[in-house]
């Protein structure tokens, strides 16, 4: 006999989130470099926190048997989530389903189905909060060539107001 746990994530209404993107900023903060723009990661790294803390105890208590502690079930979600969810120009879409055997076998699946409307503005405004605003964060992204995320996210009219905005500030830029 087993048991079916699904935790479903169709918008970017989560505090995880906002959690994600301030403790990158901590890190960026005390000197561990952390490139604002990877917010791919950062979607996926919400997603399991959220679905972390929607875990019923016992279903955590059997994840925490098995993995050890909290980091650890986080970074197997992550994984899960890396290979089976699409974070592109159409949205997030996908599930990762993860099976652990307790005092029966329990079985974990994560649906995402973020609409690309809603995962557009909501990069827009961690844009405009985190990068475009901070010239040293976008030249040192660029030089590091991580800026990949704003050609999924952003629209090439967006992209272009943006980097005019920077340009000025890039060009006498000098990496850490």
């Amino acid at each position: 006999m087993e048991e079916l746990w699904i935790v479903e994530v169709r918008d970017l209404n989560i505090p995880e989130l906002e959690e994600v993107i301030h403790e990158m900023l901590e890190a960026d903060a005390t000197g561990y470099r952390v490139c604002l723009t990877d917010y791919y990661r950062m979607l996926i790294r919400a997603i399991s926190l959220n679905t972390l803390n929607n875990l019923p105890k016992y279903i955590y208590e059997v994840f925490k048997d098995e993995y050890g502690d909290e980091e650890s079930i986080i970074r197997a979600l992550d994984e899960q989530l890396l290979r089976n969810v699409e974070i592109g120009r159409n949205g997030a879409k996908g599930e990762a389903e993860v099976a652990m055997k307790g005092d029966k076998l329990y079985k974990l699946r994560i649906v995402v189905d973020i609409p690309m409307k809603l995962l557009h503005d909501k990069y827009v405004e961690f844009f405009e909060n985190y990068v475009c605003g901070d010239e040293i964060e976008w030249c040192y992204c660029r030089e590091e060539g991580e800026i990949l995320d704003h050609e999924i996210f952003l629209t090439k009219e967006e992209l272009r107001r943006y980097r005019q905005m920077c340009e000025s500030t890039c060009a006498n830029f000098v990496p850490y």
